[in-house]
């Protein structure tokens, strides 16, 4: 029988310029990876037994970058997939974590070996899953089309936005 699972989050990650144009980071898959080496992709990881997804973005999110967020957005989106290795379907919420545009990433080799900051039509052509590209499309029509405050906020960085949890566009 085919199984359920709920164990996956999947988080945009998302850097603002001056001019309010998005760029989103994109990660390549480490050649000795496991599963799906050398691929792109968007960061997705694990939830652990005692982690809520949010907290598994912002754990991912260290691990994998060494970034610390200005906020993290619910998009109100799952993803799904079947993966045949383990006869699995996943249900994964993707979220949108905004970043300071001046972040430095370091990425765990382990992980990944290299990223790119994209603007959405560039990371459409490099993303390897269709499940990222089309909740690429989401990010870009409700967090960067629409005022962000319009998307559940689920973490407050507390730096870099205001008193009403809306990120400050230069």
């Amino acid at each position: 029988m085919i199984s359920l699972k709920t164990n996956l989050v999947e988080s945009h990650i998302v850097r603002i310029r001056d001019e309010g144009q998005a760029e989103y980071l994109i990660l390549q898959r480490s050649e000795n990876s496991k599963y799906y080496p050398d691929t792109w992709q968007i960061l997705i990881g694990h939830v652990q037994d005692s982690e809520t997804a949010v907290e598994a973005v912002l754990r991912e999110l260290r691990e994998e970058t060494k970034l610390n967020p200005l906020a993290v957005y619910s998009l109100n989106h799952v993803s799904r997939f079947y993966e045949a290795t383990d006869d699995s379907i996943y249900l994964v919420p993707v979220f949108v974590t905004v970043v300071p545009f001046s972040a430095r990433v370091v990425l765990n080799p382990r992980e990944h070996q290299r990223y790119k900051w994209c603007i959405s039509q560039q990371a459409q052509r490099w993303l390897h899953w269709q499940q990222h590209r089309r909740s690429l499309v989401q990010v870009q029509r409700e967090f960067i089309e629409r005022t962000p405050t319009e998307l559940p906020k689920v973490h407050d960085g507390s730096v870099g936005s205001d008193d009403k949890g809306t990120i400050r566009r230069k």
